[in-house]
């Protein structure tokens, strides 16, 4: 696996049929370039609470060394 920066965190798509307790659960949209194409990265569910915005959170993607379509996404939060 080989580790990129993230280009931009550009959407979170809350899912609001998904609740668990006052967390709201989302996927995270962000884009990254490898081998200087520009992708999109998509993530599982993920639980956030009310308080987290999208300029508070960043992103490791990490892409498979012979297809960029197989990847894993690291959220952290500021």
């Amino acid at each position: 696996m080989f580790s990129t920066t993230i280009l931009e965190l550009m959407l979170i798509n809350a899912s609001v049929w998904i609740r668990i307790g006052s967390y709201t659960s989302c996927k995270i949209i962000c884009s990254f370039v490898y081998d200087g194409k520009e992708h999109e990265a998509v993530s599982n569910y993920l639980a956030l609470t009310p308080f987290q915005r999208k300029e508070d959170l960043y992103a490791n993607v990490y892409i498979d060394n012979h297809d960029p379509s197989k990847y894993g996404i690291e959220l952290f939060s500021n």
